[in-house]
């Protein structure tokens, strides 16, 4: 992928966790839970480590951001799943519509990292056979 690509690919995930965070904010609201907002609180209730500062590589980012997706979605399912067993219907249809949004988006990471893949190990290939 070009640098554009991935510009506009990640700006679109940042863009769509933020409004799930939104989603998730106004529902705690409406069952009178007042959402955190500040920063060391956040860090403190997240199941999400951030990166340190640093350069990473794009694959590396992208790892990185497989296994975020992958955390949110398994938190969103037992989220659901409580939410089932509480009879609270719109959590339970909320956190059913954002764990399919999350694993979509790991999905498209996923294909990101797998093009990777293939082209290293189509180059590997093409070298071995002029070999």
């Amino acid at each position: 992928p070009q640098f554009r690509d991935l510009q506009l690919f990640f700006e679109e995930h940042y863009n769509a966790i933020h409004e799930q965070f939104d989603q998730i904010a106004e529902r705690l609201t409406v069952l009178g839970v007042i959402p955190t907002v500040h920063p060391t609180n956040v860090m403190e209730l997240s199941y999400i480590d951030h990166e340190p500062e640093g350069l990473y590589s794009v694959r590396d980012m992208l790892q990185n951001d497989l296994e975020a997706e992958k955390k949110i979605a398994m938190e969103l399912r037992a989220t659901f799943k409580e939410a089932i067993e509480l009879g609270d219907i719109a959590t339970s249809y909320l956190t059913q519509e954002l764990t399919y949004k999350t694993e979509d988006r790991a999905q498209h990471v996923l294909h990101f990292l797998e093009a990777d893949t293939l082209e290293e190990e189509l180059t590997v290939a093409k070298k071995a056979e002029t070999k």
